[in-house]
């Protein structure tokens, strides 16, 4: 349930804000998100970094979801490439809302709704598809932790899937 989450250098906000002010879709998005990754501007991006664009999307393929999508891709990926593998079907993290809700409810040996942040830290390197400490941090950065050292596992779901 808690697989590789999202990109916390998501380009989410900022995509709602321009699709917003241009009227566009899918297309202004994929575009605006391959231009920020292209960033030798040869029309391309590697093969590496597809599952990284396809995060900052919105999107969240698990390792397992990426090498099926990337199968028979080599190198290098152009941008029309690109579109067509974003609109696989993948999960998004509303789509696993409700899994992660439970999974830290099914942890919460208190019942008070709050998790030790070393203890999300460990589950989130260590269970499924684990996360790399940097990106924990990162996810972790603007959760407001108590005096205890404690987080809230529902406002740690509101924010990645917001």
């Amino acid at each position: 349930v808690l697989q590789r989450i999202i990109n916390p250098h998501s380009i989410m906000s900022r995509r709602r804000r321009n699709k917003e002010a241009s009227g566009g879709g899918d297309d202004y998005d994929i575009d605006e998100a391959f231009k920020v990754y292209d960033t030798d501007q040869d029309g391309f991006i590697s093969r590496e970094e597809v599952g990284t664009v396809i995060r900052a999307l919105g999107k969240c393929p698990t390792n397992k979801e990426l090498e099926a999508i990337l199968e028979g891709v080599d190198g290098r990926v152009d941008k029309k490439q690109f579109a067509t593998l974003y609109r696989k079907k993948m999960q998004k993290p509303a789509d696993m809302e409700r899994g992660m809700r439970a999974a830290f409810h099914a942890l919460d040996k208190d019942g008070k709704g709050m998790m030790r942040v070393s203890e999300l830290k460990q589950m989130l390197i260590t269970l499924g598809e684990g996360l790399a400490p940097k990106e924990v941090d990162a996810l972790l950065r603007d959760i407001p932790i108590d005096a205890n050292g404690c987080v809230s596992y529902d406002e740690f779901v509101d924010r990645l899937i917001s």
